[in-house]
């Protein structure tokens, strides 16, 4: 019964005080209620790594308002420890996708449904990676809220947060004003920037989707998801000279913290790659 209250003001604080969207929160209580039902025979390698986010956000909100209970080991879970260092891509992966996504434009006729699905994949692609907005915030953009110009958006954030996103990359812009040019061949039925083949709002499922099929045309063997985008631009932004308060402020993290993991994997991949190129381990002893 104590889990059950629990649960249910946890997931009442994501949708009333957080507003995440209710799919989040209607994913929330999915994960949570099989998790409690399974929690006693399932060990730490069994819980996937789609459950983990979840139950840490609500072991941080038991902790707030129930700092003492103890019903359950959330260390054995690797709830309470560090967190998992986000997955990114290499530079040249990068290049496959977006070249890969070029190669499905020319495949198309001009003015065509195709050639507007195939111009929509490439300027999201281009979108996501240059802003490192999450996928959701740029699928949740409007006409209204971008100024083309001015190659800039206003997006909404976690928790209702609003901050500009900046897109005045050449490629970008060149990505977004060809699918401009062809949305039409979409017969949008609203003003979502970024519409299906049916002309409704593209969802997070379908735009994972269509980057799972470039993937795999590409000949990339990771199964690459688009919060990778997000992942690798932040990271590749440090190894380039960025600071990590900018990186924060483009992320859109209310905490620095939050920013920080990003140090981590960017040492990681140093690690990586003295590991595999340094010449020392050439020589002898």
């Amino acid at each position: 019964m104590q889990i059950l209250k629990l649960t249910s003001e946890f997931l009442s604080y994501c949708s009333c005080r957080q507003n995440l969207a209710p799919a989040t929160v209607a994913a929330y209580s999915t994960d949570l209620n099989q998790f409690f039902r399974h929690s006693e025979i399932l060990s730490a390698a069994q819980v996937g790594e789609y459950v983990r986010p979840v139950l840490r956000r609500f072991y941080r909100f038991t902790q707030r308002v129930q700092p003492n209970i103890c019903w359950i080991d959330w260390t054995e879970f690797a709830i309470a420890r560090g967190r998992t260092l986000p997955r990114i891509m290499a530079s040249h992966e990068v290049q496959a996708l977006f070249s890969q996504a070029g190669e499905e434009i020319k495949k198309t006729r001009l003015h065509s449904r195709n050639r507007a699905i195939a111009v929509r994949n490439k300027a999201l692609l281009e979108l996501m990676f240059y802003t490192g907005a999450r996928v959701n915030e740029v699928l949740r953009l409007r006409l209204p809220d971008c100024d083309f110009r001015r190659a800039t958006a206003i997006i909404n954030g976690k928790g209702g947060k609003q901050r500009s996103i900046f897109f005045a990359d050449s490629n970008v812009v060149r990505a977004i004003n060809d699918y401009m040019e062809e949305r039409s061949a979409l017969r949008p039925k609203d003003d979502f920037l970024f519409v299906s083949k049916s002309g409704y709002f593209l969802s997070a499922n379908a735009a994972a989707d269509l980057l799972r099929v470039l993937s795999a045309r590409s000949g990339l063997a990771k199964k690459i998801t688009p919060h990778w985008f997000r992942h690798t631009m932040a990271t590749l932004m440090l190894e380039n000279g960025a600071d990590l308060r900018s990186i924060q402020e483009l992320l859109g993290h209310s905490s620095i913290k939050t920013t920080e993991i990003y140090t981590h994997v960017s040492s990681a991949r140093q690690h990586s790659v003295l590991q595999q190129f340094h010449p020392r381990g050439r020589f002898a002893a």
